[in-house]
Formats: C-alpha cells, sequence, structure tokens
C-alpha cells in the first residue's frame, strides 16, 4: 500500500499574537508549503493536515498547489482526525513536524524503510521533524495529551519505532559535489524564520567548483537570493533573465563589441547559479527545470563560440576562429561525454573524487574561466590572441580529462558507491 502523509501542523508561535507555525514563511514559503510539496516529490498522493486557527489560509495554499494534484483533508479536531485515519487502517504514514524546518532528504530516507522509525538528533533523542508510523500508531495522537514529541518519545521508550539518528546518516551529496550535515530548526519565532533562512542559504551552496563560483560569486548570489526569495519570483523567471542577457553577450560578440559582450558574460555566471540557488531554497527544484536549464546553458555557451568567431572573421581574421570555436566546443562536448562515462562507472562525479580532481577543476576550462581568462585580451584588444589561448585552454582540459577517465576506466576497480 501507497504511503500517506500526515502534518501536525497545531503549534502556535511563542510571538504575540499567536499564529499558526505551519503558516510561517521561510525564505519566502510557509512551513506547509514546504512540507506538501516533499511529500509529493515521495509520489504521496493523500495528506491529512492537522491544523490549528483558522482554516482559510490552508486552503488558500491548497488551491495554489492544486497543479501537484495532491488530495490534502484539513482537520483541526481529534474526532476528524480519527475519521480522516479511520479509512487507512492498513496504511503507512510519513509523518512530518508542521511546526519545524525539515531537511529535504529525511523524508525520502524514511520512505525507503520500514516498520516505525522515527528521525531523532542527539543521545537524548530529540524528535527531528519526520517519522514513518502505522495508522495504529498514527491514531494514538488523537487520544495523548503529551502532544507529538511527548507520543514519539514514548512510541520510543516502548520499543514500538527505532530511532534513525541525523547524526549517523551519510552525509555525501552527488548532485551537490559536498558533505552537507542535515539540519532541522523549529520555527517558533520570527528570529527562527530568519536562523531557517540562513540554514537554507548555506545548504544551497554547492561544493566543487571552478575558482570564479567558488571564490567571486558565492556571496553575490547568496545577498541576490537572500534578497529575491521573499519576491514572486521563481526560479524559471531567473533563468529566462539570465538567457536573454546571455544572447545580448551572443549579439555583441558577433558585431564587434567584445567589451559588452564580456561584461554581461560574468553577469551571466553569477545569474546562472542565482536560478539553481533559488530554486534549492525554496524547494522548486524539479528534474524537468534542471534539465531546461542546463541544456539552456549547453546551447548558449556554443552560441557565444560562434558568435566570437563570426566576430572575428568579420573583423578580417579569415576561417581560423570558426575552427578555434570548433575545437573549444568538441572539447567541451568531448569531455562531457568522459565525464558521464566516469560517473556512470565510479558513482560520483569526477571533479570530487580525489584532492587532486577537486583541485583541477578549480581550473577547468568551463563558461566562466574561460570568459575570465578572456577578460584581460578583452580589455587589450587582442581577442583573437586570446581566442587562441582558450582554444589551447580547452584542449589542455579534454587531455586531462582522458587521461584521467581512461585510466581509471582500465586500471581502477569500479567503486559501489552507497548513498
Amino acid at each position: 500500500m501507497p504511503l500517506k502523509g500526515l502534518i501536525v501542523a497545531t503549534q502556535m508561535t511563542e510571538d504575540a499574537p499567536p499564529e499558526p507555525c505551519a503558516l510561517q514563511p521561510v525564505a519566502g514559503v510557509t512551513l506547509v508549503e514546504r512540507h506538501l510539496r516533499l511529500l509529493r516529490k515521495l509520489d504521496v498522493q493523500e495528506v491529512v493536515v492537522w491544523i490549528s486557527g483558522p482554516v482559510a489560509p490552508y486552503e488558500a495554499i491548497c488551491a495554489r498547489l492544486a497543479k501537484l494534484k495532491l488530495h490534502v483533508v484539513l482537520v483541526s479536531d481529534g474526532q476528524a482526525f480519527s475519521d480522516a485515519l479511520s479509512a487507512s487502517s492498513q496504511a503507512d504514514w510519513l509523518l512530518l513536524d508542521g511546526s519545524a524546518l525539515v531537511d529535504h532528504r529525511l523524508p525520502k530516507i524514511l520512505a525507503e524503510q520500514h516498520g516505525s522509525r522515527i528521525a531523532v538528533r542527539g543521545t537524548d533523542q530529540m524528535f527531528a521533524g519526520c517519522a514513518r508510523l502505522r495508522t495504529t500508531e498514527v491514531q494514538r495522537l488523537a487520544d495523548t495529551a503529551h502532544g507529538l514529541s511527548g507520543l514519539l518519545g514514548k512510541l520510543l521508550r516502548e520499543g514500538v519505532a527505532e530511532p534513525i539518528d541525523l547524526m549517523s546518516l551519510p552525509t555525501y551529496v552527488p548532485d551537490m559535489r559536498r558533505d552537507l550535515a542535515y539540519y532541522w530548526q523549529p520555527i517558533r519565532r520570527r528570529e527562527d524564520a530568519q536562523h531557517g533562512k540562513r540554514i537554507l542559504l548555506q545548504a544551497a551552496q554547492k561544493g566543487t567548483l571552478d575558482w570564479p563560483a567558488k571564490f567571486i560569486h558565492p556571496r553575490i548570489e547568496s545577498w541576490i537570493v537572500q534578497q529575491i526569495c521573499t519576491w514572486p519570483i521563481t526560479p524559471n523567471h531567473v533563468t529566462l533573465i539570465c538567457n536573454l542577457i546571455a544572447y545580448f553577450v551572443a549579439y555583441h560578440f558577433a558585431f564587434g563589441h567584445p567589451g559588452w559582450a564580456i561584461a554581461a558574460a560574468l553577469c551571466v555566471g553569477v545569474l546562472d547559479g542565482v536560478d539553481g540557488r533559488l530554486a534549492r531554497v525554496k524547494q522548486l527544484t524539479s528534474k524537468f527545470g534542471g534539465f531546461i536549464e542546463h541544456t539552456g546553458d549547453a546551447i548558449y555557451e556554443y552560441t557565444w563560440h560562434i558568435a566570437i568567431a563570426y566576430g572575428l572573421a568579420s573583423a578580417g581574421q579569415g576561417w581560423v576562429p570558426y575552427g578555434l570555436a570548433g575545437a573549444i566546443i568538441g572539447a567541451d562536448m568531448a569531455e562531457k561525454v568522459c565525464m558521464h562515462i566516469f560517473e556512470r562507472r565510479q558513482g560520483l562525479s569526477l571533479d570530487d573524487y580525489s584532492a587532486f580532481d577537486r583541485g583541477f577543476r578549480l581550473i577547468v576550462a568551463r563558461r566562466n574561466t574561460l570568459m575570465w581568462t578572456l577578460l584581460p585580451f578583452v580589455v587589450f584588444n587582442a581577442l583573437y590572441v586570446g581566442y587562441w589561448v582558450l582554444a589551447i585552454y580547452a584542449l589542455i582540459t579534454l587531455l586531462e580529462r582522458v587521461l584521467r577517465v581512461g585510466f581509471h576506466v582500465l586500471y581502477r576497480p569500479q567503486v559501489q558507491t552507497q548513498f
């Protein structure tokens, strides 16, 4: 039987006047909306939300999330809660604390478990906002006077449920290429919401990157996301703006204005990090969105090189710039193939495989490093020479990748990586 979702949203804030904790926005998104999105990503189709306070705000959130096709039942007392559970006597429930910011990885881990499990933190086994329980155990919520944490503590003491300690879980995140400690933050006051926002901003930072993205972009990206995350703006809006600027870059490279082009290209490098970071902070990531972003990036990056070649050819450099553009684009495509082969075989990115690979990733020929390398040549009006440098740079990167991947495929055993 598929999992069902339960969000316990009865806790009120400690601020005056008290308000439902579940309706507190963290980085522009309420806790209850975050939890509903988490559950839907796990293919949960039915969710019971036990609320306190007026029902209208919850109904408005459910209406806004109608495209998720999630059946949400709102209950406001113990009897209604029991009635909602009665039709699911054999189901397992993925329970989320509506008053806490919960790490998005936790529900997935619990959904893959069997039996009753409760996420805890530390030796005192403090409830960490997420649990997997049977209907008979969830039913006890309607009858207990000890609240959610009290009931879960009792289930642990009785041995009915087993604890999963956040401190014991593997922290490496392949997509982020970094270790990321699990977070859990109760939201009881406005200060807690601000702290939760800082947690999300820090957790949204990727690990192994090229040197501009590691040393120049992070503070700028974080500041931008901190400002706009409360606005009615989505990562797709940022991606659209980024692409418009990217084709502004291509236009000016093609028609002899490399100064404007390189300045805008450096801005694109920042904005390209903003959309992904905003998606992670607002919990709006999706495989389709990631595919569109990466495909769009590749198209405009290759367009830049064709535009540079066109501009140089128009300035009297003949057909050589087109050959250089072909070398850069071909090297990038071949490198991506090498990276894909390595990741399929070893279970993680070559960029994060060893200290050497992490160091090489800092200087690898990618959009950011290529544009920063080109910058001084544009400043000193030597674009043609600079483009030769970029082509050599790209081919050196490809050579290193081919040698590294070839060595690991031929001489190193396959690593069975568990995440």
